[in-house]
């Protein structure tokens, strides 16, 4: 009869140890409740306003020309107060030695369009990287931008 216990309370540990690994009804719905909101937050997260040259986080393209002593390493949005629409660039500039030069920027349209441009001219580029904002001729809606175009002349 001993045994019989022995054996019993043992299957009961057994069954008790296994059942810890099962997920219950209320666990699960935690689960669920957690996925919902990550879901919620993401659906409202704000665009991203870096980019790396080549990407394009607002479904257009990016093309940069470069010279043999100045590389776009980076460029950034600059933002409206209402951030739908973008008036300026900062366009990170890595150069070789010391150099002057002119930084032409355009954007287009759907169309092929221009949008909007900016420009500076004989801009000081030190040795290293550097940050240059071009201020755009008109506020540009983000939807609206589908190319940019960066061109960097060596003076």
């Amino acid at each position: 009869m001993k045994e019989r216990k022995v054996k019993h309370m043992k299957s009961n540990h057994v069954r008790q140890r296994r059942r810890s690994w099962l997920l219950s009804p209320v666990i699960i719905a935690e689960l669920v409740v957690v996925l919902a909101i990550a879901g919620v937050s993401v659906a409202y997260a704000f665009p991203q306003n870096t980019v790396i040259p080549d990407s394009a986080p607002w479904a257009g393209t990016a093309s940069i020309t470069e010279t043999a002593n100045l590389d776009v390493t980076d460029y950034q949005f600059g933002y409206t107060a209402n951030l739908s629409q973008v008036d300026e660039v900062t366009i990170e500039i890595t150069a070789t030695g010391a150099q002057t030069a002119d930084i032409e920027l355009v954007i287009l349209d759907a169309g092929g369009a221009v949008e909007a441009t900016g420009s500076l001219s004989s801009e000081p580029c030190p040795n290293g990287a550097s940050d240059h904002v071009v201020t755009l001729s008109v506020a540009v809606e983000l939807d609206q931008i589908v190319t940019l175009n960066i061109v960097l002349t060596e003076l």
